[in-house]
């Protein structure tokens, strides 16, 4: 049986999760120029 909501929820946590990779990469820089521009 297909479930059409296991489908959308799956999409959805797909999409976090790549938010999640996206918003630590852009912590990683952000830290990095705070760190270049302290020292």
């Amino acid at each position: 049986m297909y479930n059409p909501l296991l489908y959308l929820i799956g999409f959805f946590f797909e999409i976090i999760e790549l938010n999640i990779k996206l918003i630590i990469k852009f912590f990683i820089k952000t830290s990095d120029t705070v760190s270049l521009t302290k020292n």
